[in-house]
This record gives structure tokens, sequence and C-alpha cells, in this order.
């Protein structure tokens, strides 16, 4: 295994319950590179196998919700169906949030929250190529979302993902901070934090900024592709 940052270093990210999926991915991905995805020729690396191996190469025990989010992640990757089946969509989002598939006992999933929707979508959409468009069903399932929070919150609709977006930008701070500490360099960090996490847009479709002044918003948020992230990774 050809592997450019410090095994210790990583090795605990691994088992640290708070280590996000984007850094837990940007780990594996540079560990084991294409076998990660497999191509036309390989299949990709099954879960068991992959979890061994990092045992057995970072010398470390994985936390059942590190599991969970990076494998939620990489499904969110590899498949639409973050985009396309609200199940799934739920899950990964929970998974992404805490590491938390949401189950309960009677086997109902649990209700979906505004900050884990929001971090979801954040990771997802900051580690794809790609952007789809979100299923009809999905956008049903944002909408019940934000309009149960609203009534829990007793407030207008309109105020709630305002209302949370510090959570996210708390979250996304940490997340950059367990970066350098792996050693991904700045100038990519200072990339990822150029965007706005969840953008505001007026009647108009423009995106409102603090000081005032407006830019044209585009069709879909702007994130940095996993291109961004990984593009100066060296992968085994």
């Amino acid at each position: 295994m050809r592997y450019p940052w410090d095994i210790r270093t990583s090795g605990d990210l691994f088992s640290n319950v708070n280590t996000s999926a984007t850094v837990l991915h940007a780990m594996v991905l540079t560990a084991y590179g294409d076998e990660l995805y497999g191509d036309e020729d390989t299949e990709a690396m099954d879960p068991v196998e992959l979890w061994g191996r990092v045992r057995e190469d970072f010398r470390v025990t994985v936390p059942e919700e590190n599991e969970n989010k990076l494998n939620a992640l990489m499904l969110a990757i590899s498949t639409d169906a973050f985009y396309d089946d609200p199940v799934a969509f739920t899950a990964i989002c929970m998974s992404l949030s805490q590491g938390d598939l949401g189950d309960l006992v009677d086997g109902l999933m649990e209700d979906l929250t505004v900050p884990e929707m929001l971090w979801g979508i954040y990771e997802v959409e900051l580690n794809r190529d790609d952007q789809p468009e979100f299923a009809k069903e999905i956008l049903a399932v944002i909408d019940q979302t934000v309009a149960e929070q609203a009534e829990e919150l007793n407030v207008e609709e309109t105020s709630v993902v305002p209302a949370y977006e510090q959570y996210v930008a708390e979250a996304r701070a940490e997340m950059f901070e367990d970066m350098r500490l792996l050693g991904i360099e700045e100038a990519i960090i200072r990339k990822l934090a150029l965007v706005d996490l969840t953008p505001a847009h007026d009647e108009s479709g423009m995106i409102e900024q603090e000081n005032g002044q407006q830019q044209e918003a585009q069709s879909a948020p702007s994130y940095p592709s996993n291109g961004t992230l990984y593009s100066s990774v060296p992968t085994a």
C-alpha cells in the first residue's frame, strides 16, 4: 500500500466517531485507489474486505458509526439512490450526520431532521462529480422535513434552513480541521471553503450576499466535485 499520510494519525481518524465520511473516504480512496470502486474489468471492493484491510493496514478498530458513514457515502457516490429513492435519501442523510442508520426497534425509520438533511446533501454533492436532479419523491421528503421542523419550532418554513446553517458551518469547520491534521493541502481546503453551504435565493433567482450585492444563481449549488478534493491526492 502506497500511502502519503501518517498511519497513526489516519488510524486515530478512523477510530474517532466524529470523523466525517468525506475524510474517511479520502483515506480509503488514497490507500486503495481504483480497487475501491472497481472498473469494467474489476468488481468494486466488498465492504467486508474493505474494513478488514483497513483494520490490518492501519492497525485500528473502526467503530460501527464510521463504517455506516463511509458505506452511506460510497453508496451515494456509486449510485443515484440518494437522488431517486426516498428511503435511501433519508438513511444516507442520517448515516452521514451521526453514523446512525435511523432504525427503530419496531422496524420503522426515525424522522429525518433538517440538520441531518442539510449535512447529507452538502457532503454527498461535495464528493460527487455530477449533481443529478432530485426526484419529486425526494423533494417531497425535503418539503415535509422542513415543514415539520417549522411546526416544531413555531416559525415560518422560510426561517428553518437559515436557522440551521450554523450547524452545517461548524460541521464543515471540524471536517476541514481533520483534513489539515491528515495532511490534505491547504489550497484544496480553501477551494472547498469558497462555496456557500446553503445559498439563499430571492424570487428572481439571485444569490443574496451579506454585503447586499447579488450574483446570478446557478441551476444547482456549485459545490466542488470530488475532483477538487482528490485531484492532487496520490492513490495506490
